[in-house]
C-alpha cells in the first residue's frame, strides 16, 4: 500500500495539477503578470509560459 500511495501517487498528483492549471489558465483569457504590472487594457495576450 505505501508503495501505491507513496512516490508514484504524489507525481501522478503533481502533474494532474499542472495540467489542470494551464487549463484553467487558458480558460481564463486574463492579463499575464505583465500586462497586469504595466496596467494595460483588452484584449489582453495573456500568459503564455506556466502558472
Amino acid at each position: 500500500m505505501n508503495t501505491l500511495l507513496g512516490l508514484p501517487f504524489t507525481v501522478g498528483v503533481l502533474v494532474l495539477s499542472y495540467v489542470y492549471g494551464l487549463f484553467r489558465l487558458k480558460q481564463l483569457k486574463g492579463p499575464g503578470i505583465e500586462e497586469y504590472n504595466n496596467h494595460q487594457q483588452p484584449p489582453y495576450k495573456g500568459q503564455t509560459r506556466g502558472f
